[in-house]
């Protein structure tokens, strides 16, 4: 958080809605201060939990490697591959088999 309460990140992360620039600066906009903000959060959280899981899935594919040089590019087209599937269709094509242990 900055010193205003804000997400350092919102702008980078789609959510213009939480500030305006006022003077070259970055300050909270009306909504976030009127506090009619709660879709806009909820749109941050929706978008973090699926780059993380997008993140974790891809990592999870690509046998735990650590990120390197080497493998930056493999890990980026999977991490892309798996955003444009929760884009599409959020989680609902995603399954877990239970039965392996």
């Amino acid at each position: 958080m900055d010193g205003q309460g804000l997400p350092p990140d919102c702008v980078p992360q789609g959510m213009p809605k939480l500030v305006e620039r006022y003077r070259g600066s970055l300050i909270p906009s009306r909504a976030f201060a009127d506090g009619g903000i709660h879709e806009a959060i909820e749109q941050y959280e929706d978008t973090i939990f699926y780059e993380l899981l997008a993140e974790e899935l891809a990592l999870r594919d690509l046998d735990g490697q650590p990120l390197t040089r080497e493998n930056y590019d493999a890990l980026m087209a999977r991490i892309d591959t798996y955003l444009s599937e929760f884009d599409e269709h959020g989680t609902d094509r995603v399954t877990v088999d239970l039965d392996k242990g």
